[in-house]
């Protein structure tokens, strides 16, 4: 859960009661060395994630459903009198991903009860088709994207952090962490992941379920396990809907 005293500073407790260190995270000035597209990947559309002799992936615009989901009301982060209901903020850093897969993971977890979803896109397609994609889940507040680091150097965020603790989520972490205008209000449940990872609940229940227990119960945070799939011995990624 997002602490207390987390908006009105930056050197508040995250990560389990450890203090972080400080990043001046400045997006005109952090890191001005941009991520140089290899020989042969120039072309507009194609994926930099792309391997050797396999179909190009489709970087195209992909449809939604965003007209489906209630516009989002801004929720109050000022203090109230009234009970407060957990929020699911699902967080996800990205890079090149494939505007329908994208789309896909955010629909799930909306059906799951994320309220909110953040992205920080670092993607260096020049058409920006990803976020274009989310553009109409912005509109209905169902979505922020921080694009402010589009295909530029994360490697003096992940030096800041432990070993170990330097994937895409821990990187997201420490980017909301130092932009409190992404950090969502007090109380919510906040839940990074990576764009292929999709979280798992019991039918009868969801994430909005988990997140008003964990309030009442006062459990900070909780480990969820991985369940790893292989690739079936698949190379290429097979063509599908």
């Amino acid at each position: 859960f997002v602490p207390p005293g987390s908006h009105e500073r930056n050197e508040s407790c995250w990560a389990n009661g450890a203090r972080l260190p400080r990043l001046a995270l400045d997006p005109s000035e952090a890191s001005e060395r941009r991520t140089a597209y290899p020989a042969g990947w120039e072309r507009v559309g194609r994926s930099l994630n792309e391997r050797p002799g396999c179909p190009s992936l489709s970087m195209a615009r992909a449809p939604g459903c965003a007209q489906a989901w209630e516009a989002a009301r801004r929720p109050n982060s000022q203090p109230t009198k009234q009970p407060l209901r957990a929020r699911v903020v699902m967080l996800v850093a990205f890079k090149d991903t494939q505007p329908v897969e994208l789309i896909r993971h955010l629909e799930y977890h909306l059906l799951l009860g994320v309220d909110h979803a953040v992205y920080i896109d670092n993607s260096c397609d020049r058409d920006a088709a990803a976020s274009v994609s989310l553009a109409p889940y912005v509109a209905r507040g169902l979505v922020t994207v921080f694009g402010q680091l589009r295909c530029r150097s994360l490697h003096h965020i992940a030096r800041a952090l432990e070993r170990g603790q330097r994937g895409a989520s821990s990187v997201a972490l420490y980017i909301i962490y130092a932009t409190p205008s992404l950090q969502p209000p007090v109380g919510s449940l906040l839940l990074p992941l990576d764009d292929d990872e999709y979280m798992v609940v019991p039918s009868n229940s969801s994430l909005r379920d988990l997140a008003t227990r964990m309030h009442r119960d006062r459990i900070s945070s909780v480990v969820v396990p991985w369940r790893l799939f292989g690739s079936s011995g698949l190379v290429c990624q097979p063509q599908g809907p």
